[in-house]
């Protein structure tokens, strides 16, 4: 083979350029600008082919990027993160759910225990493994748990009652939990199909005069014992299950005003109407809607008041939790979907509004994903425009008006003010891509000198504004500026009856981007809160390390969260409480686990 040569003898340039670059790719590795051999992002597959599909799908990672946590100095410990994370926050919570919790009655045979409290748990591993198209599997290890009770025994007219204390090691519970959703349902099903137990070791003492009585039937109360704890810990999903579905309804309920609430179609998620709702107990749970409320006030109090008053956004706002997408699982992730429309004071938008479809995404693969449509921003707008918001109107008097039009003003009407109006003419657009947001604005603008009852018409317009949105995350607040990127405007009138009218229209270079824009972009700036907003802690969890990334219709979220872990176990606690007080028999009450 020749190898291509100049006239001097050295290679051609052109083969030497095809040298070095390929040298250069191959070198890109040591740069650090080719892709890392664990890319950092995951391809999520969303089939969700219904008419109202969901503007906002939530991504629960298996798995996520590790992340190294400095103790001390030359010290690394691997934070676990995804379900890992979330297994390690239940094997230290729940010794302290558990901790003083009276188990239900012991009835077998002859032999009855009851008010069988928890008294010690040394903290158990536990596992978390999604399982395709079914829920999760789930282990739960107990290296030790003691239990105290009171034991009776009636054997033909006699009785015997005794003081028990039970110590279990090595106790294994591995249970395979359903999770199901059907979208005419109003809850989850969250099912335990299947629960097997391994007792482990099992130590058995009874104390009392009659304690000698109980020995013979040991094996019959260790049973006993081994099926309740089953039970109880084989109830556990459906009972958290519970439990946050509640915090949901409490969330989803608009908060009390003066006013008479409106009533939310029955498609919305709403509360449900309970006497017992009104509780003062209730509200003093986790995701209370006093609670958000607090913070919300906390939130205003560090703001400075606004400059312009939206009356508009004094209503009641909430999103649709509507499912639409049910729980899907697969072996790295949890995929559902709600609605995520916006909700003014119960009204929803209209149902005609595009919603995106979406088939292979690329996300980053942290704990939670938040993939956010096109669709939910444009019902937040729709409600903007539907509420008769977007009129602006700017004023100038003879002094203040542009050079160029004091010489008209003196002509026309010399102590005339000059009124700039815009108004909207349809729904703002929200359109996303991989470069970001872009809002489109339609409408007219007019200008016309003004004195009393005197009005010289100047121009009319027609046309669209582009607004690019640049979100964006620093320290755990969400900032944005709004940048005019394009207007394209046409003037159908202008002039005063037709004299200067060439001047005239070149005022629409002058009106948009210096006096309609700034009243534009400054309420738009109040809507996105251009001071930044901070990130909410909520129902006890935190979310930090945040990235924003764009697909085609939408906006992703990703990031991890921090459970507060002694906020969450009170709230569990005050539900389990409130259950009791609910309780209507001391029947009932034998037959549910509680506290003491």
């Amino acid at each position: 083979m020749k190898v291509p040569s100049s006239a001097d003898g050295f290679l051609s340039l052109p083969f030497r350029l095809s040298i070095f670059l390929l040298l250069f790719v191959a070198a890109l590795p040591n740069f650090g600008l080719c892709k890392p051999e664990h890319s950092p992002y995951e391809t999520v597959l969303i089939d969700d082919p219904a008419e109202k599909s969901a503007g906002i799908y939530f991504r629960i990672s298996q798995r996520g990027q590790s992340q190294q946590m400095k103790r001390g100095e030359g010290e690394e410990e691997v934070k676990p993160i995804g379900v890992d994370y979330l297994a390690e926050l239940a094997s230290d919570g729940l010794p302290s759910i558990l901790h003083r919790m009276v188990l239900p009655t012991i009835r077998e045979m002859n032999f009855v225990l009851s008010n069988a409290v928890i008294t010690g748990l040394k903290k158990p591993q536990i596992g978390v493994k999604f399982v395709p198209d079914h829920g999760v599997d789930l282990s739960v290890h107990l290296p030790e748990l003691s239990i105290r009770g009171s034991a009776e025994l009636s054997v033909f007219f006699t009785s015997y009652s005794a003081e028990v204390l039970a110590i279990i090691g090595n106790f294994t519970v591995n249970m395979r939990v359903n999770i199901h959703r059907n979208l005419t349902a109003s809850s989850t099903s969250v099912t335990v199909t299947e629960c097997a137990v391994d007792p482990g070791n099992f130590v058995i003492n009874f104390f009392g005069p009659e304690a000698s009585q109980f020995y013979a039937i040991s094996d019959l109360i260790r049973s006993g014992i081994d099926a309740a704890i089953r039970d109880k810990i084989c109830i556990l999903p459906p009972l958290i299950r519970e439990f946050v579905h509640e915090k949901i309804q409490l969330v989803s309920r608009p908060p009390p005003s003066d006013s008479a609430p409106f009533s939310a179609d029955d498609s919305s998620t709403s509360a449900n109407d309970d006497d017992d709702d009104d509780d003062p107990s209730v509200f003093d749970h986790l995701c209370s809607p006093s609670a958000i409320r607090r913070q919300g006030e906390e939130a205003m109090q560090a703001e400075d008041a606004p400059e312009v008053d939206l009356e508009v956004l004094n209503g009641t706002w909430m999103p649709d939790l509507t499912l639409r997408y049910p729980p899907t699982f697969s072996k790295r992730d949890l995929i559902f979907g709600i609605d995520g429309g916006l909700l003014y004071n119960g009204k929803q938008p209209l149902e005609s509004m595009e919603r995106p479809k979406f088939e292979d995404i690329e996300v980053r693969d942290q704990m939670l994903g938040l993939i956010l449509s096109e669709y939910v921003p444009n019902t937040f707008f729709w409600h903007i425009f539907n509420a008769q918001l977007g009129h602006v109107t700017v004023s100038y008097s003879h002094r203040h008006m542009p050079h160029f039009l004091r010489s008209i003003a003196k002509m026309a009407c010399a102590d005339c003010r000059l009124v700039i109006g815009a108004n909207l003419t349809a729904s703002p657009r929200a359109l996303v891509d991989v470069n970001g947001v872009v809002l489109a604005l339609e409408g007219d603008v007019s200008a016309v000198f003004r004195r009393k009852n005197k009005v010289h018409n100047l121009l009319s317009a027609r046309g669209q504004l582009r607004v690019a949105i640049k979100p964006h995350f620093r320290h755990s607040r969400l900032y944005s500026d709004v940048l005019l990127t394009g207007v394209d405007f046409k003037v159908y009138k202008g002039g005063m009856d037709g004299i200067m009218a060439g001047a005239i229209r070149k005022m629409v270079s002058f009106l948009i981007p210096r006096a309609i824009w700034p009243k534009i972009q400054q309420r738009l700036r109040l809507v996105v809160n251009y001071k930044g907003v901070q990130i909410p802690r909520l129902c006890s969890v935190e979310f930090n390390r945040l990235h924003l990334d764009y697909i085609a219709h939408a906006a992703i979220i990703s990031g991890d969260f921090d459970v507060d872990l002694p906020l969450f176990i009170r709230s569990f606690k005050e539900f389990m409480d409130e259950k009791q007080r609910r309780t209507k028999t001391r029947r009932e009450l034998l037959t549910q686990f509680r506290y003491l």
